[in-house]
């Protein structure tokens, strides 16, 4: 199999040209259906404008267990390529762990400067350099409320996108996951 980092050079996004190189999706095929990372964002996924208003750890149970229930029938790991990630790998992971959060969070997405995005880097960048530096070429999904700066440089069979303003319409729903996994399995 061909790893992402030799596909690194084989794919450039449409909307960015030469500026970006992209794994794109034969980098999520993989070889081993027991092996799937998770690259979790929270806010408008498992954190959400209820959760805010009623948990203290911010996290919304409710979402927690649809999470779990992803995790769980694809054997994931979870890579947070959150903004909340600037609290720290160790912090995060306790944090999750005492939220409820069965899967286990192996690591962080990091932040790349870019200076052709106001906002910093867009975030399928960051998730497509994790690949390439943990030489990860298995399955992955993206879980996600905001994916215009992702869809430029994942395919969207990757992508499940818990919805705009899922921030306040609830975040994470075992519909949108049950509709993700049988696109997934088609």
């Amino acid at each position: 199999m061909v790893t992402c980092a030799a596909n690194m050079e084989k794919y450039t996004t449409k909307q960015s040209g030469s500026i970006y190189q992209s794994l794109y999706s034969e980098c999520a095929k993989g070889t081993r259906r027991n092996k799937m990372i998770v690259f979790l964002d929270i806010d408008g996924v498992i954190a959400t404008n209820k959760s805010y208003e009623e948990y203290p750890d911010l996290l919304d149970p409710r979402c927690i267990k649809v999470l779990n229930y992803l995790t769980d029938v694809t054997d994931a790991k979870i890579v947070i390529s959150s903004t909340w990630r600037i609290e720290g790998l160790d912090v995060l992971k306790t944090k999750l762990k005492s939220a409820g959060v069965k899967a286990e969070v192996i690591g962080l997405t990091k932040r790349i400067y870019s200076p052709f995005h106001d906002e910093g880097s867009p975030r399928g960048l960051e998730i497509l350099q994790w690949i390439k530096d943990n030489e990860y070429d298995e399955q992955y999904i993206v879980v996600d409320d905001e994916v215009s700066d992702i869809l430029p440089f994942i395919a969207e069979l990757f992508v499940l996108h818990t919805g705009r303003n899922a921030f306040s319409k609830g975040g994470l729903k075992m519909k949108i996951v049950e509709a993700y996994l049988n696109k997934r399995r088609t």
